[in-house]
């Protein structure tokens, strides 16, 4: 019951995915199933965390340029029931996601 499942692990970079992002956006009350359905739509949207504090929900966004992040947050940006995003770019990942080490 602890392994809940087995599958690929991505390099993104090598699919063209070479820019990452962290959103957080600000839910108007009410509206969070709405903005979840959209988000699963998006493909760049490859990650959704609930969180506490000013904002609703953190987003791990990908994107193959700069250019092409900014769409994808302006698209972000005009969905209804998002009332404000903010983004910070990942400029490297000294710790890759890791699990195993919480076995021992």
């Amino acid at each position: 019951g602890v392994v809940t499942g087995f599958g690929p692990q991505l390099d993104l970079p090598a699919l063209g995915y070479t820019v990452l992002a962290f959103t957080t956006l600000e839910i108007a009350q009410g509206r969070g199933p709405e903005v979840l359905g959209h988000l699963r739509t998006i493909a760049e949207v490859i990650e959704v965390h609930a969180t506490t504090g000013s904002n609703d929900l953190l987003c791990r966004v990908v994107a193959r340029s700069n250019e092409h992040l900014y769409r994808v947050l302006d698209h972000l940006a005009m969905t209804p029931g998002i009332v404000r995003t903010t983004s910070s770019l990942a400029l490297a990942n000294p710790i890759p996601h890791r699990v195993l080490q919480l076995l021992t």
